[in-house]
């Protein structure tokens, strides 16, 4: 099972949008364990009201928070009022702590390039000054749109999902992040929901479910196109520098860009190696991307594709981006096959239809065009 497995699970998430998750708790302090709730998540003693489960880990110190569960590890930098990072995401690792992983993930210097590191964020704003595209663009009338979005509180539910919540006091603008990890199959779900508290109308021209930075070694693109009757075809693009983007404009989701993509190392094949799969649960307009930067760092962004003022925001409305969801694995393509069918069969589809006899489905077209007869069908099948 691999890339042909990973399509037919997708196919089922063509049309569907995860919903809001319901919440527990704001920790709207300094993220560390002074803090009597962040301790709790800690110690482990808080783990029924927070429907956490044996094969599932969350916890807080001192700024960062780390989720593992299904093999997946997420490890994000969430200090109030500075802005939300992912240090790490990918396979987990075993008896490595945050401290190991930030200093992995630190910025080394190219010459030519700003004397200060300019870390990714959650949506690397222009503001922000990274070298990344943004995966937030919003203005109003030509102005506010330097947007700089600064963590005020992180929410964690009794669904395993961590949500950050920033905000630009300046521009007026709240950004929600979620985050929500399946204990079974490792899978992330992530979306962005943003929040107009100006007083005037706000634009919204692009914001991805979330950015998310790639393993150096994840150097080999699997896109999909093509077209009627010959629908996923797989085009493999090899290390580059700059920018891979694919848009579907047609309205729904079509034969020749289909909204997911896989990213694996040089060796990985079927059965080891590291890859990683992404896919945007929305059906309608869309836009995939990977940007690789001179400075070595890459980031994949994929979000609803909007016309010229389609989202227009008054005061208290807001967006929510179709949920991104992503699987990592150090066991190559089949792994990230198995989590999505995981995935699929667990938390998106009715159990309902786990009881019910399998229909079987052909197709007869060609076979008879339009002289029916029951007699024939039932001799085809």
């Amino acid at each position: 099972m691999g890339a042909g497995c990973f399509l037919c699970v997708m196919l089922g998430w063509m049309i569907w949008m995860g919903e809001g998750a319901e919440t527990d708790r704001w920790l709207g302090e300094d993220l560390s364990p002074v803090d009597p709730s962040v301790s709790d998540i800690e110690k482990g003693s808080d783990e029924t009201e927070l429907g956490l489960a044996d094969n599932f880990a969350l916890s807080v110190d001192h700024g960062t928070a780390s989720l593992a569960a299904g093999g997946a590890l997420i490890v994000v930098e969430a200090r109030k009022g500075e802005r939300p990072k992912i240090v790490y995401c990918g396979p987990e690792i075993a008896f490595v702590d945050a401290a190991q992983l930030k200093s992995l993930a630190s910025w080394q210097y190219v010459h030519g390039s700003a004397s200060e590191e300019r870390p990714l964020t959650f949506s690397n704003e222009l503001a922000t000054g990274t070298l990344s595209p943004p995966g937030l663009i919003a203005s109003r009338n030509g102005e506010d749109w330097a947007i700089d979005l600064r963590i005020e509180a992180l929410r964690v539910s009794p669904n395993r999902s961590l949500e950050v919540r920033c905000q630009d006091e300046r521009i007026g603008l709240i950004a929600t992040y979620s985050l929500a990890l399946d204990p079974v199959s490792g899978v992330v779900t992530c979306s962005t929901e943003i929040e107009n508290v100006g007083e005037q109308e706000l634009t919204l021209d692009w914001c991805a479910g979330l950015c998310l930075p790639l393993d150096p070694r994840l150097t080999q693109i699997l896109g999909f196109s093509g077209r009627w009757a010959g629908e996923f075809q797989t085009e493999e693009i090899g290390a580059f520098q700059g920018s891979y983007v694919r848009e579907n404009m047609a309205g729904r989701t079509s034969h020749e860009c289909f909204p997911g993509l896989i990213l694996k190392a040089a060796n990985t094949d079927e059965l080891q190696g590291l890859a990683c799969g992404f896919h945007l649960a929305w059906s309608g307009n869309h836009r995939s991307r990977v940007d690789r930067l001179p400075d070595g760092r890459s980031v994949v962004q994929m979000g609803e594709l909007l016309w010229p003022g389609e989202i227009r925001l008054g005061s208290g409305e807001s967006y929510r981006t179709p949920d991104l969801l992503a699987s990592w694995s150090n066991k190559g393509l089949g792994a990230i096959s198995h989590a999505f069918q995981a995935h699929l069969a667990t938390q998106i589809l009715d159990q309902r239809t786990k009881e019910k006899p399998r229909p079987v489905h052909f197709n007869t077209w060609e076979a008879v065009y339009f002289f029916h007869s029951q007699e024939r069908l039932i001799e085809l099948a």
